[in-house]
Parts: C-alpha cells; sequence; structure tokens
C-alpha cells in the first residue's frame, strides 16, 4: 500500500466518523436521558457483536471469539477475573483510549483524527483472534461515541463511558461463565 493510497483511505474514515458525530444532536439530550443513552450503547453494542459472531462464526467458519482463558470456572479465578474485567480493565481502557486519546490529545489534533486512532488503537490492543480485533473495533467505536457525547453534555464522560464499557464486559464475562 502507497503512502498516498493510506492517506486517502484514512481521509475517508475520517470523513465518515466526522459525518457521524455531526449528526448527533447533543443539544436534545436531556440530562434525564444518560440512562437512555447507557441502555442504548450497550444495546447497540451487543446486537452488533451478535451480529459479528453470526459473520464470522456461521457465514465465514473462523474459530469462535475467545473472551476469557478455559479456567474461568473456579471461584478464585472468577472473583480475579470480575475484578479485572468488570472494574480495572475499563477504567484503565477508557483513561487511555477515550480520556487521553480523544479528550486531551483533540486539543492539538483534529478531532476525527483522535476518534479514528482511538478506536484502531482500542481495536488492535485487543488481539486475541482477528474476529476479535473486529468486535474491539466496533465496541471502540461505541466507547468513543458515548464519549464525545457524554463530553459535549458535561456529563461526566470517563465515568459514563467506563460503566458501558463495565457493563458489557461484564455481560460478555457471565455469557463465558454460563457457556462453559
Amino acid at each position: 500500500m502507497t503512502a498516498s493510497s493510506f492517506n486517502l483511505r484514512c481521509n475517508s474514515y475520517t470523513k465518515m466518523f466526522g459525518k457521524i458525530i455531526n449528526q448527533i444532536s447533543i443539544t436534545k439530550l436531556a440530562s434525564k436521558d444518560r440512562r437512555l443513552l447507557i441502555i442504548s450503547a450497550l444495546v447497540l453494542m451487543l446486537a452488533g457483536e451478535l451480529l459479528l459472531r453470526f459473520f464470522y462464526e456461521v457465514i465465514l467458519r473462523l474459530p469462535q471469539i475467545e473472551y476469557s482463558s478455559q479456567s474461568l470456572k473456579s471461584e478464585q479465578n472468577f472473583g480475579i477475573k470480575f475484578i479485572f474485567i468488570f472494574l480495572l480493565a475499563p477504567i484503565l481502557e477508557t483513561l487511555f483510549f477515550q480520556t487521553f486519546l480523544i479528550g486531551f490529545a483533540s486539543r492539538f489534533i483534529p478531532l476525527k483524527v483522535c476518534l479514528v486512532i482511538s478506536i484502531v488503537t482500542f481495536g488492535i490492543s485487543h488481539f486475541y483472534t482477528l474476529a476479535y480485533i473486529i468486535s474491539a473495533l466496533y465496541m471502540g467505536c461505541i466507547f468513543s461515541l458515548a464519549y464525545i457525547i457524554f463530553s459535549k453534555k458535561k456529563q461526566r464522560p470517563t465515568f459514563n463511558t467506563t460503566i458501558i464499557h463495565g457493563l458489557r464486559n461484564l455481560i460478555a464475562l457471565i455469557a463465558t461463565y454460563l457457556n462453559q
């Protein structure tokens, strides 16, 4: 891939995300709608993950998306995984991928570029399987857009995005635990 074709792709992605951001009507969201926004983000995320899972596992017949190790059944491991997956990982990832890469870096770099960087680095950092990377790109998109919405409404964007991320991880952890 040449540098010019890479730049064209980056420009098309930033334009696409810019259109999404511009279409979100921030001013119409009342502060009481915070719960609705969190629930909507979770529903969108879970629906997208189910579609991605169906596409990769049923249509393309790629290996299952692995969310955790085989030793999840032991209570000690479940407790440790719960603390890490539900609490620690969402806090650290939100602080880096949204608060730093979008909130702080957008002071120096255009917001659209920060959004693309945040989503791509979030996806790549979840390099368990190809299917999981693509799922993480989708999740990164939802988390980043939620962060931007909460930022523009001045409604504790880091906290609310962490809640969405933690709830999504909790649902995945419980689903994985019940599947084994």
